[in-house]
């Protein structure tokens, strides 16, 4: 088949798996990378025809313009499709150039010549990663797409993983980025454990007091005709009750008062 008679989009997507070199392993990777390709084109040449059909899925972002391209191209026996088992039988779609597809892209398609070097370039950082890197790209820039994604939580692990302050891949590609913003988080953090472990404490406190009879006895001493129900938060009342009593432009702190008073 002669190039004149493919499509602007099987053109397209022809070029993306030849600077794949020669091979897309899956179509959730073949539809992120054309997305990402296509929102790069779209934003830089905006005369270059693109998938545009783009709608969330339960992947993220997906185009029937893509499944179409591709059919397109295995019927004219430019892109082998195959089928390949995985770990606990899942299987997997393989996307191969053949002789005829590596002999059709020797020749760039003339629409797509203008932004060839962009283009390739492009293609060489997202062939450097991963399928998850691709997905996690694609999430991080068009979140609108994932709005109907099954693999959110997945996705989220692989980030965290990815991006945490004990990878390695973190310390090397953003290194460290102190902020006062974060420094207040984490003192915000720190207080709230704090809090935590005082509470944990207390009610650990509140086991060990006398039984249900001797607080009837300590209530009739004081007045009253039964014991006042326990009140956990009741602590952080005894700030209005204070008021009053504390000079204008300070805070009382509760919380401090009673661990002073306990010794804590």
């Amino acid at each position: 088949m002669q190039d004149n008679n493919l499509t602007d989009r099987a053109r397209l997507l022809l070029a993306l798996v030849n600077l794949s070199g020669g091979q897309i392993n899956g179509l959730t990777r073949m539809q992120k990378i054309a997305l990402l390709i296509s929102k790069d084109l779209n934003e830089d040449y905006k005369d270059i025809p693109v998938f545009d059909d783009w709608i969330p899925n339960k992947f993220g972002g997906v185009s029937t313009q893509v499944y179409l391209a591709k059919d397109e191209l295995v019927e004219e026996g430019l892109l082998i499709e195959k089928e390949i088992s995985l770990e606990k039988g899942k299987k997997m779609k393989v996307y191969d150039l053949t002789e005829l597809g590596r002999h059709t892209m020797q020749v760039v398609p003339l629409k797509l010549q203008q932004a060839w070097q962009d283009l390739s370039s492009k293609m060489q950082n997202y062939n450097k990663a991963s399928t998850n890197d691709l997905l996690m790209l694609s999430y991080d820039l068009y979140p609108r797409l994932a709005i109907n994604s099954t693999i959110v939580p997945e996705v989220n692990k692989q980030r965290v993983k990815k991006f945490s302050s004990l990878s390695p891949s973190f310390e090397e590609d953003i290194g460290a980025m102190p902020s006062p913003q974060i420094d207040k988080r984490k003192e915000k953090i720190r207080m709230l454990a704090a809090d935590e472990q005082f509470f944990k404490r207390r009610d650990y406190e509140m086991q060990k007091l006398p039984d249900l009879e001797a607080r009837r006895k300590m209530a009739g001493i004081i007045g009253l005709k039964k014991p006042p129900k326990l009140d956990p938060y009741a602590i952080h009342r005894l700030d209005s009750i204070m008021q009053n009593e504390i000079p204008k432009g300070k805070r009382f702190d509760p919380v401090e008062l009673v661990r002073s008073v306990r010794g804590d």
